[in-house]
């Protein structure tokens, strides 16, 4: 469940109704800005989440990898950029039912390298990009919301959100022969949180 669809949830008397599975778990604003609700939510709840979160975040790259790879390995060149989380590499311990997000952006990590390492031969790199917070559809209710915002800053080295623009480099880097001796690397574009 991204954030934009808890906040979407927002009831008239601003409590959130986290769906996640089974009975829903509803927490206050304040809980689920301070990330006070990890507690709330069951073992059943969260393995729930696990499923589709696995889905999307790694089937969906491990096939489009293998579909795209397919051409790439039989030409004998190509270039795959999956998309991670600095959530691979770091626990998200203050943010609710975070658990399945997490692991599968680290499997995420894991299948980047593996395949890295399998294809390298075959003249086929495989690298991936590891986002901080960034705005997205995924983080714009929080980033527009002042008391999570004022954490992140807090939390971030950088002091702020990342822009758009400056995961352009690293994609660039990794697209481009600039890095043909990289392969099965992630590289994390965080603003230092992962650093600290």
């Amino acid at each position: 469940m991204t954030p934009s669809q808890v906040l979407s949830a927002l009831l008239p008397d601003r409590i959130f109704r986290l769906p996640q599975a089974g009975s829903p778990v509803y927490v206050t604003r304040e809980q689920y800005l301070s990330g006070d609700v990890g507690q709330k939510l069951s073992i059943a709840q969260r393995w729930a989440q696990l499923n589709p979160d696995f889905a999307v975040n790694v089937t969906a790259v491990h096939r489009l990898a293998l579909l795209a790879g397919a051409g790439m390995l039989e030409r004998g060149s190509g270039v795959i950029v999956n998309v991670a989380s600095m959530y691979g590499f770091v626990a998200r311990w203050d943010i609710p039912g975070a658990a399945s997000y997490s692991a599968t952006k680290a499997a995420v990590v894991n299948l980047t390298r593996e395949l890295g390492a399998q294809w390298a031969r075959r003249g086929v790199r495989v690298n991936g990009l590891a986002p901080g917070y960034f705005p997205s559809e995924m983080t714009a209710d929080g980033l527009d919301d002042d008391r999570f915002r004022e954490r992140l800053e807090r939390r971030c080295p950088a002091g702020r959100p990342g822009r758009a623009d400056e995961l352009d480099g690293a994609l660039l880097f990794l697209a481009s022969d600039a890095s043909s001796y990289v392969c099965g690397q992630t590289v994390v574009v965080d603003g230092g949180w992962t650093a600290v």
